[in-house]
């Protein structure tokens, strides 16, 4: 939907009457289809899956998830320690010293977007007009993003010059039940799901207010039903909630995950929470059965977000990945 479309569907909903509050929420975002396609693979186009894609002389990217298994390990033993742990901690322990064993470890490939397809848009995104970006995700051995200690596990390189991409044979693709798929592109002005802090109105928001909701996914185009929804740029779609705020946080050293975690570190937390608004979505990959065949979680979404000046500032290796799941 262009925007005097959706300007036109705020202005005579039954939100009317708070059109002006309303409208300067209304952001672009590029809607991602995809088809699947076994060639497109093999192919430098933009796309999902596939056979792995990197700027001609860069390593594969590598995690060495150490840190993050110290992490849980700690966790399970203080559960176990107060009484509160079960064979499943003890398990878990034993599988992260597993993992510290044998790293680093190379992350999965997911995606190449050719900058050329989404130049006429670029800027409304904030994106470069030029180049190529490529994300990647270490499928089988991220668990939470609520810790710092998870950086490293996903990867966004950004690629100036197009034709220093080259198609990758090794590492072997990880997860070749994942299906190449083409992509394309369709300009969308979306609503965020919840503008309640910025308008003031404590009730305009997706789930409480249906005529809300009903704007909301019209400019989406979707159905009362969980759509799969690819997006490049714009307010993400949240299978929970609080996406910007975990970024901002655990990007700066603050676990959450809890509201005893972020108690333990409330000064902290007040500190930064200021600069929530500052980020921006990426990329927000949706599970997908009919295109590259994954799912996240309980059909979840991941969510590649920037600070806005890193964005500015090309400075996509300072990105926060989260997935979210039901």
């Amino acid at each position: 939907m262009n925007r005097d479309s959706a300007v036109g569907l705020i202005r005579f909903s039954k939100l009317g009457s708070r059109f002006k509050k309303i409208e300067p929420h209304l952001a672009p975002s590029l809607r991602i289809r995809t088809t699947r396609d076994p060639s497109a693979g093999n192919a430098l186009v933009s796309r999902f899956a596939g056979r792995g894609v990197l700027p001609r002389g860069v390593s594969w990217p590598l995690w060495d998830n150490s840190e993050l298994c110290r992490w849980w390990i700690g966790w399970c033993q203080e559960r176990i320690e107060q009484g509160r742990g079960s064979k499943f901690q003890q398990q878990q322990i034993e599988r992260h010293q597993a993992q510290m064993r044998d790293n680093p470890k190379p992350i999965d490939f997911l995606a190449l977007i050719r900058l050329a397809d989404v130049e006429p848009y670029a800027p409304l995104l904030g994106l470069p007009e030029r180049g190529a970006l490529l994300f990647f995700y270490d499928v089988q051995r991220m668990l939470g993003s609520f810790q710092p200690e998870a950086r490293g596990g996903w990867r966004i390189l950004y690629v100036e010059n197009e034709d220093d991409l080259v198609l990758i044979d090794e590492p072997p693709i990880l997860h070749p039940d994942f299906q190449p798929s083409t992509m394309t592109f369709e300009l969308e002005y979306v609503l965020p799901e919840d503008i309640r802090d910025e308008t003031g109105d404590d009730d305009l928001r997706c789930y409480r207010n249906e005529e809300y909701q009903r704007v909301h996914n019209a400019l989406r185009g979707i159905g009362d039903k969980d759509p799969i929804v690819h997006q490049l740029g714009g307010p993400p779609m949240e299978v929970q909630n609080g996406l910007f705020h975990q970024c901002q946080l655990a990007s700066n050293g603050v676990t959450g995950g809890s509201p005893e975690a972020l108690q333990r570190q409330r000064d902290r937390v007040r500190e930064l929470e200021p600069g929530v608004k500052d980020w921006r979505l990426v990329l927000q990959i949706d599970s997908d059965d009919a295109g590259p065949g994954w799912m996240w979680g309980d059909v979840g979404r991941l969510y590649y977000c920037l600070h806005r000046d890193d964005l500015a500032a090309r400075r996509f290796d300072r990105s926060w990945c989260a997935e979210q799941c039901g």
